[in-house]
């Protein structure tokens, strides 16, 4: 288990300011188009909320925008970890730095809407029984066939509009979870995957109420290379692949064999996304070319997940 970081605000006097309600975890690991951070932070200081909140970045990267964040950004609790750090171990570390009985874990390119906070003080006050609430993702950019295509790619099925209410799966990069259930869990949960594939399983399995909403809204704003989106694609299904099965030889034999269809799988899921969400249509089309080379970059990675395991995938992950 990583070792818990000394909060920052353990040396300010207690009545400084009230105990935060929400404790936003970030994890810095982007490694193109860095500054979207920045457009991050400045949209949680115009938040729209009354309840008062606390901002963790957890940063692997430890380099000159890490110094602009703590020169320009003196509200956000900046914590340095080591370079080699996961994301769920980034979270993990920020977890055990958050005060409030509610945490919200987003990504270092999503940009909140001004009501974000806002929307989620009121799903907490209306489903007060729920351990997690998950919001929506939109397409920050637009304009560009490439950002469509990575857009489509991981988010499509986090777009609005779908219905509020219980759900078995929510979007890993807009979620709220009550703290106490979160830092009850083993670590192992916590630090060794993406909590949409460890933590929330686990919550379905015990009978816990999750709620997803599309009125929590960020924007995906990162703006992939072609080449580092490949290799992202193909870095994650090897990590899913290889952590899917464990030990389970046969399942991952045959999991391997059936890999080659996995492109004809995903396109079918994204063809169901789009009749729900005709919107997409168009600019699904123009990103056809790109999208298959995503589904096929995905695929060779799950073979390989399947064959090798996750080698060191996760720590790849941005």
């Amino acid at each position: 288990m990583i070792p818990a970081p000394r909060h920052p605000a353990d040396a300010q006097p207690s009545d400084a300011a009230p105990p935060p309600y929400f404790s936003v975890l970030i994890g810095r690991a982007s490694t193109e188009d860095v500054r979207r951070i920045l457009e991050v932070l400045d949209a949680l200081r115009l938040q729209d909320c009354r309840e008062p909140y606390e901002v963790i970045v957890v940063d692997r990267c430890d380099d000159a925008l890490s110094r602009i964040v703590d020169e320009s950004y003196p509200e956000v609790h900046l914590l340095r970890c080591r370079a080699d750090l996961s994301l769920p171990q980034m979270r993990a570390l920020a977890l055990q730095a958050a005060r409030a009985p509610h945490v919200i874990v987003t990504e270092d390119h999503c940009v909140p809407a001004t009501g974000w906070l806002q929307q989620f003080a009121r799903l907490i006050r209306e489903y007060p029984r729920a351990v997690a609430i998950g919001g929506c993702v939109e397409n920050g950019l637009t304009q560009n066939t490439l950002d469509w295509a990575t857009y489509l790619c991981e988010y499509a099925s986090a777009a609005s509009p779908f219905a509020e209410g219980p759900s078995t799966k929510l979007t890993g990069v807009n979620v709220a979870y009550t703290r106490r259930v979160l830092s009850a869990l083993p670590a192992q949960q916590l630090e060794q995957g993406f909590w949409e594939l460890t933590v929330h399983p686990l919550l379905n399995s015990r009978g816990d109420l999750l709620i997803v909403s599309d009125t929590p809204v960020v924007y995906h704003r990162k703006r992939f290379s072609l080449r580092h989106f490949l290799r992202q694609r193909l870095a994650y299904s090897r990590y899913f692949a290889g952590a899917r099965f464990g030990r389970r030889r046969l399942a991952r034999a045959l999991a391997a064999v059936s890999s080659p269809a996995l492109p004809v799988l995903f396109a079918a899921r994204l063809m169901r996304e789009m009749r729900t969400r005709r919107r997409f249509k168009r600019p699904a089309l123009r990103a056809a070319p790109y999208l298959a080379l995503f589904f096929l970059a995905a695929a060779a990675g799950e073979l390989i997940g399947y064959v090798s395991g996750p080698g060191t995938a996760l720590g790849t992950l941005e």
